[in-house]
């Protein structure tokens, strides 16, 4: 098949920045979509006729080079009393791509589609654009198509898309010294299908995606003079303060995503290497980043999953195997100047008391579990423990900047420390669970940077920190029982345990205690500097 680029008149087609077009005609709706498809390198030509309110565009065809083409349907632009435009749409019309000859290839490909309530509606054009699309349902389906004879394409090829609940609007702003955009998405749920069938090549198999519950947003802002200011940062000659000063006057950055239930199959029951299957499933997830006069923060997280895979396969020695974690997040935040608190508005922990700017890092992966084949094949034996595993750490702290650093023209040079005076560290949870050890940790450092003597260039530490570890001592036993370690490992892993940690309320369970006071370093209550 010819290489191509598809291109579609789609909404952002008719948000192409360029004159303002505070009352749209449809002539300039096909104006735009014009320069929007010449724009990507392709060319779109139709027949044109004024019925009233509506120029209707008939047999539009996208020319995407190489002989290929886009054969879309008539399309009506229709004017309103409000001054916007109204993009029409047959309820079902088949999108077709003309191909040229090749000895694999069909000569035609159509996607019938059925999209009975679109609506798509043009407000405004160029730099001040607005535009919304609904439909309560679309749907698209491949039609069958013919192979040339001794063609060794797929015999036999189905691919299905239907969406339900779609709601999208893009709105910016481009025309003033200030630059602001704001958009959104919804989509109630998403079914794409696949299955294909090519018997010369032993492959038959089908693919399925369902998803629900999807809404993204992006909000963004630039105060005048947000590219020079940048520019001059850029080339070093701005610093801190110029920064801030942007973030003063509003500039802002503001996107997330979310998704609800996702099913993902994948089952070939013939293929060159036997039959494989795989189904991938999550209840949630999303990602969000936002960057604004408070600081920035981001956050990733996804909800329950299961993954289940069977087959074979010469790179895999397994025939099958499935995993599956309560819960999986990375998420972080940095205060800016200003800002204190800004941690513990976007859900982070932050610590106690004070001014200073905040900042905040989480990583969680909770209840992994792995299925039993995954455990035999790293341990037969079954000497490990095959609990459900867990890794969490959660820090806030607070940061003090050196006034220089927010003084005309600062610059840093690489091999400087940080412009801080001081720092802090909070450790609001640690949990390390897996293999048979449980180790947790709670505590605090401040640092501060004025003094890099007491603790050679390292900010003088204070503050103190405890850990509980079970286990350990038995997680070593378990690897001298699989051969892992040698015997100067063991005994220094079994020697480094007795000097780090003191017994208490077990054989087995293990407390350590670091303090950092009065420029000293205590272990467990002795004094070791």
């Amino acid at each position: 098949m010819v290489p191509f680029r598809l291109t579609a008149l789609c909404l952002p087609c008719l948000l192409v920045p360029g004159v303002v077009q505070a009352e749209v005609t449809a002539d300039q709706v096909w104006a735009l979509m014009q320069e929007a498809v010449a724009e990507s390198g392709a060319r779109v030509s139709a027949g044109e006729s004024r019925r009233g309110d509506r120029l209707v565009l008939t047999r539009p065809t996208i020319d995407i080079g190489d002989g290929a083409l886009i054969l879309l349907p008539d399309i009506t632009l229709r004017e309103t009393a409000d001054r916007s435009v109204i993009v029409e749409l047959p309820p079902r019309f088949p999108l077709t791509l003309d191909l040229p000859p090749g000895p694999n290839d069909p000569d035609r490909l159509t996607l019938t589609v059925a999209a009975p309530d679109l609506a798509i509606t043009v407000h405004s054009l160029g730099d001040k654009a607005d535009a919304t699309v609904t439909a309560g349902s679309i749907s698209a389906s491949l039609d069958p198509f013919v192979l040339p004879p001794g063609a060794r394409g797929p015999a036999d090829i189905f691919v299905a898309l239907a969406v339900a609940d779609l709601a999208l609007s893009w709105r910016h702003d481009l025309a003033g010294p200030a630059l602001a955009a704001d958009g959104s998405g919804s989509l109630g749920t998403l079914h794409a299908e696949m299955r294909i069938d090519i018997p010369a090549e032993d492959i038959k198999g089908s693919m399925a995606l369902d998803l629900s519950s999807i809404a993204v947003s992006l909000t963004g802002f630039a105060p005048p003079g947000t590219e020079v200011v940048m520019d001059r940062i850029d080339r070093s000659e701005g610093g801190l303060a110029d920064f801030l000063g942007l973030l003063d006057n509003g500039l802002l950055l503001d996107a997330s995503g979310t998704h609800g239930p996702l099913a993902f199959t994948f089952d070939a029951p013939r293929s060159p290497d036997g039959p494989v299957a795989m189904d991938l499933s999550t209840t949630n997830g999303g990602t969000s980043l936002v960057f604004d006069r408070k600081g920035i923060f981001y956050d990733s997280f996804i909800g329950p999953t299961r993954i289940f895979f069977r087959g074979r396969s010469p790179d895999f020695p397994l025939g099958e195997f499935d995993a599956s974690l309560t819960e999986y997040r990375n998420a972080y935040s940095l205060g800016f100047p200003g800002a204190a608190g800004a941690a513990a508005a976007n859900g982070l922990n932050a610590p106690k008391g004070g001014d200073a700017p905040v900042w905040g890092a989480v990583f969680k992966l909770t209840g992994l579990t792995l299925s039993q084949e995954l455990w035999t094949l790293a341990d037969p034996g079954k000497v490990m423990p095959r609990d459900p595993m867990s890794l969490v750490i959660d820090l806030a702290g607070t940061y003090t900047l050196d006034p220089k650093a927010l003084e005309p023209g600062f610059k840093m040079n690489p091999d400087d420390p940080p412009p801080f005076t001081e720092a802090s560290l909070d450790l609001a949870e640690l949990l390390v669970s897996g293999l048979g050890l449980t180790m947790t940790g709670s505590g605090g450092l401040s640092f501060d940077f004025t003094d890099l003597v007491t603790y050679p260039d390292v900010p003088r530490p204070e503050g103190k920190m405890s850990f509980v570890t079970t286990g350990a001592n038995a997680l070593i036993d378990r690897f001298e029982q699989l051969g892992l370690m040698s015997e100067d490992d063991l005994t220094a892993a079994r020697f480094g345990l007795l000097f780090m940690g003191r017994i208490e309320g077990g054989a087995d369970r293990l407390v350590t205690e670091i303090e950092f006071k009065d420029r000293s370093f205590v272990l467990n209550g002795q004094r070791i500097r």
